[in-house]
């Protein structure tokens, strides 16, 4: 088999470099052409150098310059059109984002899929496109890319954005991604300022980037931790409200239970048995209520184990990611809105059904429809809500993309609400005493 030696090959380029081929990719492509022609006609009996002049006949010095002229004019055009569509990316997605912000403060439709759209846009296809262009300038004036600093760049970028957009939406993992986008923005600025130091061409003016930078992210970490900090004012109250909602529930479940130990005997057996009926189901209502509490604070944080004593009772104090809001929406609404609050939803509706059932007066029963009003559907203000239709559930209104401490809270006043209506109906059934 006959093969052309490196000496031979080293010639060739040099003859390459004598026409004025500059492009390396294509200098490359190129020479593995022209050697694997020479070998061709060298296996017909020809030495190097005749097989060489005759393929150099065949292809000519002009053609050479010509297939490279040809090759960077398209490239050019292509780098131009990028160029010109992460312009129009940029224009577009800036005031897609500006109109969502309008109609988000002005509580318009629609701002959730505006500020959806340019935000995603903005993300995943503007800043990536940014850095692309940002790589072939760096090629373009023959100096070597930092890819750790241009990855970090991009992660940062890409991470912020969409972890505003999570913040700005209510959505599960806000926190979790801003988070993450400071320590990686983080580590960018070292990178940078490493960078910086290795590199003193433009020192003032990447100096004045660094500032900038710097106090970006400084405004930023203010802003994360001040929002952090002034919800825990809050969720402490919300921890004493599910306290005292809690002390109340056992009040009036224990007043109920005293009241129909005390009139058994004095009414008769149908009224008895409903007033045991109505309990007993009072009773799985919030044995469920409590179920739910426990699977929502379990599922949070495996170490909120600790806050739930020998009776299955919480104590919210000791409860982990009392602010976070994924376990509610995993347990009340699950993966195809087959959740529990639809369940929890149907109970209060038979639970409501049967109070109403039983109890004749007029202002009891304006007070039971008032406590359990479980009206399907009601407007909305914000466009947030996934689903595609201008108002929200009963279970979207109460426990949608709501906090875990919120949705206890929620979940309680059911509950208090529930032995409250109880304790009404019975009163009702018992004979003055």
């Amino acid at each position: 088999m006959v093969e052309i030696s490196e000496k031979e090959i080293h010639k060739v380029s040099e003859d390459m470099d004598r026409l004025g081929l500059t492009y390396t990719w294509l200098k490359n492509e190129l020479l593995d052409h022209i050697c694997c022609n020479v070998e061709n006609y060298m296996r017909d009996g020809l030495t190097f150098n005749e097989a060489y002049l005759k393929v150099k006949r065949e292809i000519g010095s002009r053609r050479i310059m010509q297939v490279q002229d040809a090759t960077v004019y398209l490239i050019n055009q292509k780098y131009r059109r990028m160029k010109r569509l992460m312009l129009v990316l940029g224009i577009s997605t800036s005031v897609i984002i500006l109109l969502g912000t309008v109609f988000k403060m002005l509580h318009w439709p629609g701002s959730g899929i505006l500020l959806t759209l340019g935000i995603v846009s903005l993300s995943l296809v503007f800043i990536p496109l940014f850095v692309m262009v940002r790589i072939r300038d760096t090629r373009e004036r023959k100096k070597i890319i930092n890819r750790s600093l241009l990855i970090t760049g991009l992660m940062t970028g890409i991470l912020f954005s969409l972890g505003s957009l999570l913040k700005i939406m209510h959505w599960p993992g806000a926190n979790v991604t801003l988070g993450t986008s400071l320590i990686v923005g983080l580590l960018f600025l070292i990178l940078f300022l490493v960078d910086l130091v290795k590199n003193k061409e433009n020192w003032i003016e990447n100096f004045t980037y660094v500032m900038l930078i710097s106090l970006f992210f400084a405004f930023v970490n203010l802003v994360y931790v001040t929002t952090n900090n002034s919800k825990r004012p809050l969720i402490d109250g919300l921890v004493i409200s599910e306290s005292t909602i809690g002390t109340n529930s056992d009040y009036l479940s224990e007043q109920s239970e005293h009241l129909v130990q005390k009139v058994h005997g004095n009414v008769g057996n149908q009224a008895y048995g409903q007033m045991l009926t109505l309990k007993n189901e009072a009773d799985q209502i919030c044995y469920f209520i409590q179920s739910l509490k426990l699977d929502i604070v379990k599922g949070e944080h495996e170490q909120n184990q600790e806050a739930i004593n020998d009776k299955q009772q919480i104590d919210f104090w000791k409860v982990r990611g009392k602010a976070s809001g994924n376990e509610v929406y995993h347990i009340m609404f699950g993966e195809n809105r087959s959740g529990k609050a639809e369940e929890l939803r149907r109970m209060l509706e038979a639970y409501k059904a049967n109070a109403l059932a039983l109890c004749q007066d007029g202002t009891t029963r304006r007070y039971i429809n008032a406590g359990l009003s479980l009206d399907l559907d009601k407007e909305r203000d914000e466009g947030n809500f996934p689903k595609e239709k201008n108002y929200v559930n009963w279970e979207e209104s109460r426990f949608l993309y709501f906090p875990l401490i919120l949705a206890a809270n929620n979940l309680s006043h059911i509950e208090e609400m529930v032995r409250m209506i109880e304790l009404e109906v019975i009163r009702s059934l018992s004979p003055s005493l």
